[in-house]
C-alpha cells in the first residue's frame, strides 16, 4: 500500500470522512436487530427511510425478526430461563420480556417453534441460529458495497447450533456488552471501537480490518461534498473555452462520466471539448463515451512504438501545447493522477489548470506540488457510487446485446433447407411453413446451472 492509500485509510479510521453515506450501516443495523428508536433519532446514523423500505422486504424482515429474538434472549437469559423453570411459561407467552410479535411474524412465514424449543432457552436459540444460517443469503442482493461473506460471518453466531457455541458467544457478549453496537449481538472480537455503525466509511474500514483485509473503495460510500463541487464550479465560472484533457491510461471512464453527469448542466456546458488520449491496451469504454455525454469529444488512440512502452504521456503534453498555441486555449481540466504533467503546469504559467484525480492513484508528493503551486484538484471518485452503477450496466448490456446478435443470428429458413438436403428429404412449401410455424417459431432459450445458454425446439 502506498502512502496516499495509507493517508486516506487513517482519515477514515479517525472518523474524519464528513461526506460518508449511511446506507450500509442502516442496512446492517436493521438486519442485526437494532431497535427502531435509533432509526427514528435524527442524532444517530441509522436512517428511518431505509428502515421503512426494508420493512417491505420479507427476506430482510425475517432476518431482523430472528436477530431481534436472539438479542432479547441473550440480554434476558436469566429472566427467560427462570420464567420457564419456575413459572412454567413458554417463550411464546413472555410478552413482558420478549418481542413475541416477532414469533408470530416468523410463524406466518412458515418458521414454527416446537414445544421443546418454546420451553427451553438453548433450544430456542439453536432454532434461531439455524434459521439465520439458512436464510441470511436471501439478503445478499441488498448489499452492493462490501464482501457479502464478511457480513454473513458478522451476523451468524459461530457454532450457534450447539450448546458449546451458545455458551462461548454468551460469555463474550455478557462480559463486553458495552462494546457491542447498540448492545446488539454480532460475531467479532469485542473492543473499544466507538460506534462501529457510525458511518458507511468507518464500518467498511473496520469490517475489513476484522477480516485482515483492506477496504479501499471509499468512493462507494461517500457523496461528493459541496466543497468538491465548489472547486469545480469556481474553475468553470472564471474560465471560457475550457478543454478537458484525459490521460485514458491514468483515469477511470466510469468515474469521469459520473463526475461530469454529477455537475449542474449550466456548468457542464462550459466545457468546450473533451480530448481523450488513449492507448490500445486500455478500456474500450473510452470510445463509447460520446454516447453518454453531450460535450463534443475528440478521441485519439495512440499506437505504441513497442508493446512495452506507452507514449500517451508525451501525446497529452503535445496535444495541450497545440491547443494552447494554435487555438489559444488557456484553461485545462487534466484528468490524470500522477506527476508526469508537471512540466506542463510549470511551463504554461499563463494557463489555468484543474486536476481530476483519484484517491488510490494520486500520491502525496503530487498533491503537495499542486497545493504549493496553488493549482486546484478534486477527487472524481467522490462522485462515483452505486447510484452511478447504471453507467457500467448500460455499457455492459450494450456490448452483450451486440455479441448475442453476432453469435445468435441464425437464418432458420436456411437451416431448415440445409437439414432437408442433408436428409435427402423433400417437403413442399406448405409442409415447410407448417414445420416452421409449429416448431421453429417457438424456439426457447435454456440457461443451465453453469450459465451456459442453449436453444431448444419445444416438443
Amino acid at each position: 500500500m502506498d502512502s496516499a492509500q495509507l493517508e486516506n485509510i487513517n482519515q477514515y479510521e479517525q472518523g474524519l470522512d464528513k461526506e460518508s453515506k449511511y446506507e450500509l450501516v442502516s442496512l446492517v443495523a436493521y438486519l442485526i436487530g437494532v431497535e427502531k428508536r435509533h432509526f427514528e433519532s435524527e442524532k444517530e446514523p441509522p436512517k428511518i427511510e431505509i428502515y421503512e423500505e426494508l420493512e417491505k422486504n420479507d427476506a430482510a424482515k425475517i432476518v431482523r425478526a430472528l436477530c431481534l429474538l436472539r438479542n432479547s434472549i441473550e440480554r434476558n437469559y436469566k429472566k427467560v430461563t427462570n420464567a420457564i423453570i419456575q413459572e412454567g411459561r413458554s417463550i411464546y407467552a413472555m410478552h413482558d420480556i420478549l418481542p413475541t410479535n416477532e414469533i408470530s411474524y416468523l410463524e406466518s412465514k412458515g418458521i414454527r417453534f416446537s414445544d421443546q424449543e418454546n420451553k427451553n432457552s438453548n433450544n430456542f436459540l439453536i432454532k434461531l441460529n439455524s434459521e439465520l444460517k439458512n436464510r441470511i443469503n436471501n439478503c445478499s442482493n441488498l448489499n452492493h458495497i462490501v464482501k457479502w461473506e464478511y457480513l454473513v460471518n458478522m451476523i451468524l453466531m459461530p457454532d450457534g447450533d450447539t450448546k458449546a457455541g451458545l455458551e462461548k458467544a454468551a460469555e463474550l457478549f455478557y462480559n463486553n456488552m458495552a462494546y457491542y453496537p447498540y448492545s446488539t449481538y454480532i460475531n467479532w472480537i469485542p473492543q473499544d471501537e466507538g460506534n462501529v455503525l457510525w458511518s458507511d466509511s468507518r464500518f467498511c474500514y473496520l469490517l475489513y480490518k476484522w477480516n485482515n483485509d483492506e477496504f479501499l473503495e471509499y468512493n462507494k460510500v461517500r457523496d461528493a461534498g459541496k466543497d468538491t463541487k465548489e472547486i469545480i464550479y469556481s474553475f468553470l465560472k472564471r474560465n471560457d473555452n475550457i478543454h478537458l484533457v484525459v490521460d485514458c491510461e491514468n483515469s477511470n471512464p466510469y468515474r469521469l462520466l459520473a463526475t461530469l453527469n454529477g455537475l449542474e448542466e449550466e456548468y457542464r456546458e462550459k466545457i468546450t471539448r473533451i480530448v481523450l488520449i488513449d492507448d490500445p491496451h486500455t478500456s474500450e469504454t473510452w470510445n463509447k463515451l460520446e454516447q453518454y455525454i453531450s460535450i463534443p469529444i475528440k478521441y485519439l488512440e495512440i499506437e505504441r512504438i513497442n508493446d512495452n512502452k506507452s507514449i500517451v504521456d508525451e501525446e497529452v503534453i503535445m496535444e495541450c501545447s497545440e491547443l494552447h498555441y494554435k487555438e489559444n486555449v488557456d484553461a485545462f481540466i487534466m484528468a490524470a493522477s500522477d506527476s508526469d504533467y508537471w512540466p506542463l503546469v510549470r511551463r504554461f504559467t499563463d494557463c489555468d489548470f484543474l486536476f481530476f484525480v483519484e484517491h488510490i492513484k494520486c500520491g502525496p508528493d503530487f498533491k503537495e506540488g499542486l497545493i504549493t503551486k496553488g493549482i486546484p484538484y478534486c477527487f472524481i471518485d467522490d462522485f462515483y457510487s452505486k447510484d452511478s452503477g447504471w453507467i457500467i450496466e448500460e455499457i455492459l448490456l450494450d456490448n452483450i446485446r451486440k455479441e448475442l446478435k453476432e453469435k445468435c443470428t441464425i437464418d432458420l429458413e436456411e437451416l431448415l433447407d440445409k437439414q432437408l438436403w442433408n436428409l435427402k428429404a423433400e417437403l413442399n412449401d406448405s409442409e415447410k411453413k407448417y414445420l416452421f410455424e409449429r416448431y421453429l417459431r417457438n424456439i426457447k432459450i435454456n440457461i443451465n446451472e453453469d450459465k451456459v445458454m442453449t436453444l431448444e425446439i419445444k416438443s
